[in-house]
């Protein structure tokens, strides 16, 4: 009997982006800001890593598989 399961795929992507600010803290704090309006986009990126699970009946993924 087949059955349906529920998949999550994660991938962890980057990017590099130049910021000018006065100190480290106000160049993370401006990077925050700037991705979160939407003009630092991680798109396409560089693809450091992708995995797959099953979730389990606690609706928590079980064993992440890298592929």
């Amino acid at each position: 009997m087949r059955k349906t399961y529920k998949i999550i795929i994660e991938e962890t992507i980057s990017d590099e982006f130049a910021v000018t600010a006065s100190s480290e803290e106000d160049a993370v704090k401006t990077a925050i800001e700037r991705y979160k309006s939407g003009e630092l986009v991680l798109s396409p990126g560089n693809l450091l890593e992708k995995k797959i699970a099953v979730m389990n009946n606690q609706n928590e993924a079980a064993d992440w598989i890298s592929f």
